[in-house]
């Protein structure tokens, strides 16, 4: 079954004060296909966090529809999508392995498979002789990674990141984007992340959506037409260049700073 997403005329309200409603997401139409790559860019406080929370299922769409390989995802969380936040919130008493290894517990997954399947994860994402280690040993960039194999370990369908290297210093996070590309060509996901970072962007996906100032919804989506694999080199491409000036300028015509 194709894993592709199909966002349809989604609409997201929720009250506010004097029972008011407050319209985030206002009529976002998307496809993203099965294995695709696809970064949601745009002023802060657009909707860009509340439309990838009900894509996670975490938030109700007040109208429209959204489907993945014709499935409804109306609903709550599933086990078909995976949610990597900004902050790793790994449980301090478990090791590594036993933090990736979790969520097929939960699930009911045999001990001794879970943790093989947590060692596979550790092992993608490069951490190695890590295992044993718990999170308060391991640097913010070893726990985003801990982080990550945690989401990938249970094989979704849809993969969807918040910001995951926001809170990280910029040598780091330049290497986390370098990591993530490697782990996505390794293992392609259908991916939705959000980032303020347009550079960023245009580094990890195949296309990007640019969303209006709130209500959010979709101004443009940018096809980025760079090789893969990429590496670093790729930053000093002219056509990396005119790609991230072309971005700016649409999210700063919005007028609000992101």
């Amino acid at each position: 079954m194709s894993n592709t997403l199909q966002i349809r005329n989604v609409q997201v309200e929720y009250p506010v004060a004097d029972a008011k409603l407050f319209k985030a997401v206002e009529d976002v139409s998307l496809d993203i296909a099965e294995g695709e790559f696809v970064c949601l860019v745009g002023t802060s406080g657009c909707g860009k966090s509340t439309l990838l929370n009900v894509l996670a299922g975490l938030l109700q769409h007040t109208s429209g529809s959204i489907t993945l390989g014709g499935e409804s995802l109306k609903g709550q969380p599933s086990n078909r999508r995976a949610m990597v936040f900004q902050s790793a919130a790994l449980l301090p008493w478990r090791r590594a392995i036993d933090n990736v290894s979790y969520g097929l517990e939960v699930q009911g997954v045999d001990r001794k498979v879970a943790r093989a399947r947590a060692q596979e994860m550790i092992n993608l994402v490069g951490l190695s002789g890590h295992e044993q280690k718990f999170p308060g040993q391991l640097s913010g960039g070893m726990q985003q990674r801990v982080n990550l194999a945690r989401a990938l370990v249970t094989n979704p369908d849809l993969l969807l990141l918040d910001e995951p290297f926001a809170a990280l210093d910029a040598q780091t996070r330049r290497l986390m984007q370098e990591e993530l590309v490697r782990i996505w060509q390794e293992r392609p996901h259908t991916s939705v992340l959000v980032t303020h970072q347009i550079s960023e962007a245009v580094f990890l996906a195949d296309k990007v959506a640019v969303l209006t100032r709130g209500p959010a919804r979709v101004k443009e989506i940018v096809e980025i037409d760079l090789p893969r694999p990429r590496d670093p080199s790729v930053f000093r491409d002219p056509k990396f260049r005119a790609y991230e000036e072309r971005i700016w300028d649409l999210v700063v015509a919005e007028g609000v700073a992101i």
